[in-house]
């Protein structure tokens, strides 16, 4: 892999995830919890996996 298209795949790794941080922002306003209920809320309804 060359150097530009490593740079390209970070730079659209880097994009999604600004784009979700948005996302998740943006369903927190909606329903009306912060942030960190969000994280809670996410930590105790995901299953874990062993």
């Amino acid at each position: 892999m060359n150097l530009k298209n490593h740079e390209s795949i970070s730079e659209l790794v880097n994009l999604a995830s600004v784009r979700a941080t948005y996302a998740y922002e943006q369903y927190d306003k909606l329903m009306g919890i912060t942030q960190y209920e969000s994280i809670i809320l996410y930590e105790l309804f995901t299953p874990v996996l062993e």
